[in-house]
């Protein structure tokens, strides 16, 4: 048996999403199998799994799963599935693996984090990274308040070649401010930015981060980009931190 396809509804997802998965496997004999199961392993640890009495030569059999989503761990987020047949002698065409992006839902406030346990549901790419993860760019800062920040990484090694990392970005839980009358941001940002090369861009999704827009900086600001105009960052700043609101 081989498995063939892993088919699902919904690539982002956030907390109180229901995804629908179906996994197919493919019988590759000339003969009919017996027993055999297929399932899934979901980004929290849970594992389900149907059985099949037969497959006949060649033919295809799908097993539908519904995942509540709640509560997952990282913000990108592996889906595993596999087909299992005891007599099946060869394992390497068995399983198949999604990666799905995961928002955690924020609907308690005042949000306050200052990434002491880790990443807490924040998604990045290489570019970003906790300061105790990096290697690079780091001294002699430390952080506005306790040990950690995110910070950058300009190269990426692989098989020891160095590629230099030219763009990237740092992604928030999902914020459910509905009941908030008057939503407020602060954020503590100490730029190193180059003059005319670097730029550092703030964007909002109202579809789970299926479309992006710039966020409009309205006119109750404090530090908020450069210049009268400007849609990001782009000046070389000072050695400090500063609170951006």
């Amino acid at each position: 048996l081989a498995l063939i396809d892993l088919n699902y509804t919904q690539a982002r997802v956030t907390d109180g999403d229901s995804m629908h998965i179906l996994v197919s496997a493919y019988n590759k004999k000339l003969t009919t199998t017996g027993t055999f199961s297929i399932g899934i392993k979901t980004p929290d640890g849970q594992v389900s799994s149907l059985s099949f009495d037969s497959l006949g030569a060649h033919k295809t059999a799908s097993a539908p799963f519904t995942v509540k989503v709640q509560d997952w761990p990282n913000s990108f987020s592996p889906i595993t599935a596999w087909v299992s047949d005891p007599l099946d002698a060869y394992p390497d065409d068995d399983s198949l693996q999604a990666t799905i992006a995961y928002y955690r839902k924020i609907d308690q406030f005042p949000y306050l984090e200052g990434f002491e346990a880790g990443e807490a549901g924040w998604g990045r790419t290489f570019l970003y990274a906790l300061s105790d993860k990096l290697t690079e760019s780091v001294a002699p800062f430390t952080a506005a308040n306790g040990k950690n920040f995110w910070g950058t990484r300009r190269v990426n090694f692989s098989f020891d070649v160095a590629y230099p990392v030219s763009a990237g970005y740092l992604v928030s839980p999902l914020f459910d401010i509905s009941a908030l009358a008057k939503p407020w941001l602060s954020m503590s940002v100490n730029k190193q930015l180059c003059d005319g090369m670097d730029s550092v861009v703030l964007e909002y999704s109202q579809d789970t981060g299926r479309t992006w827009k710039s966020f409009p900086a309205g006119g109750d600001t404090k530090n908020w980009y450069d210049a009268p105009g400007q849609k990001s960052w782009r000046n070389c700043g000072n050695d400090y931190w500063q609170v951006v609101s």
